[in-house]
């Protein structure tokens, strides 16, 4: 990639997957690469109210469904994690997404934090939740302000 950034590699089960001409022949994946950089600036730019010209466009975004597991919800992309409804108390809320290699994108409102980045691992699944948490901790321990 331009500015001297290299694309992280993604494997499954042994494939190296940055190698493959095509990871939506079965499903529409919908790719995107992008840098930790830009992930933070659009999640800052959608909480400021900053990344649509329409409001509507976000009110959809956050517009949560239940889907049926406790603590998740889901809009237009996004999902919407309550900490409570898992059993962990204390943590509030997350918005964002997980992209397919456990790559993470979520802001979380009560700290007014944001959480980028990428694990080049699926094991445990969804292991970036696990992350997100010890992290989110760790925040709260040493003063997220």
């Amino acid at each position: 990639m331009g500015n001297g950034r290299s694309v992280s590699h993604a494997f499954y089960n042994g494939t190296g997957w940055n190698t493959l001409n095509s990871h939506s022949y079965e499903w529409g994946s919908g790719g995107l690469v992008s840098t930790v950089e830009d992930q933070n600036r659009f999640l800052r730019a959608w909480v400021d109210g900053d990344l649509f010209d329409n409001p509507a466009s976000k009110t959809a975004m956050s517009d949560w469904a239940a889907t049926g597991d406790p603590g998740n919800y889901y809009g237009l992309d996004m999902w919407h994690f309550v900490a409570d409804e898992w059993g962990i108390p204390n943590l509030g809320q997350l918005n964002g997404h997980s992209g397919l290699f456990n790559s993470l994108a979520f802001y979380w409102p009560e700290q007014n934090v944001t959480l980028v980045g990428t694990i080049n691992a699926n094991e445990p699944p969804a292991g970036f939740v696990y992350l997100m948490i010890d992290v989110m901790f760790a925040l709260q321990e040493f003063g997220a302000d």
